[in-house]
């Protein structure tokens, strides 16, 4: 089972038949220095005591559903809704995702 680290926004909080949920809002710049948002879903056992807007790091066991949906131009669209189930949420950086532990050292820092 693939496990998942996601840091951003709380968009969203979910509540229904299903538990507690969260949407998530990470944003990136691509390449051409566009800011875009990827959301993720993440489900709770418990309710984990966020509030929307809050910067959390959430983990869990990732899902993904292919969705069909109709936009507003009448155009057919196909997107994949990324999932983090049984999720945990921490208000610290992702260990995984803002590691330094494979950067390259700057010469001031080698011992030769």
């Amino acid at each position: 089972m693939a496990i998942g680290y996601v840091t951003g926004n709380v968009e969203r909080v979910l509540t229904g038949q299903f538990g507690v949920g969260l949407v998530i809002a990470e944003s990136w710049k691509n390449k051409q220095g566009e800011l875009k948002t990827t959301r993720y879903t993440a489900w709770f056992d418990e309710d984990p005591g966020t509030q929307m807007g809050e910067l959390v790091t959430v983990s869990g066991a990732l899902s993904a559903k292919v969705d069909t949906w109709t936009g507003n131009d009448g155009q057919e669209r196909t997107t994949a809704k990324i999932s983090l189930n049984r999720a945990k949420v921490s208000h610290k950086e992702a260990p995984l995702a803002t590691s330094n532990s494979f950067a390259v050292p700057d010469d001031e820092d080698l011992p030769f």
